[in-house]
């Protein structure tokens, strides 16, 4: 039975087992919200409702991000960033040992007299 018609909704349930509970419903794709809390009584589950639009009113869709991913999201940025650091390193080293390689080719074909014919 629904109690509160706008959104977010209020439901009242009645298992067979008895009792009673209510529910608020603030799942939404527009508000990006994937809430069903509990409660015990009636104005509680009004109240929340009441909370939750209000939330809404006031500073619009809140997203939902576990803390779990944004601890991995930092991580990961500064991974990438140590890794673009030592990136560059290693891309200033292979230079250095190329050119190293170049002039140490060079040096022994002029001891051995061996000599590169240029290609047009």
């Amino acid at each position: 039975m629904v109690i509160r018609k706008s959104w977010p909704q209020v439901y009242v349930f009645e298992p067979k087992r008895g009792g009673k509970y209510w529910m608020v419903n603030a799942r939404s794709k527009r508000w990006g919200m994937n809430s069903r809390p509990t409660f015990n009584s009636e104005a509680e589950a009004l109240d929340r409702a009441r909370a939750i639009a209000k939330q809404i009113e006031e500073c619009g869709a809140q997203t939902n991000i576990p803390k779990e991913k944004l601890v991995c999201a930092t991580a990961y940025e500064k991974l990438t960033d140590q890794l673009e650091k030592r990136h560059k390193e290693i891309k200033q080293d292979n230079k250095r040992r190329n050119q190293f390689r170049q002039t140490d080719v060079q040096d022994r074909e002029k001891r051995s007299g061996i000599v590169r014919s240029v290609q047009m």
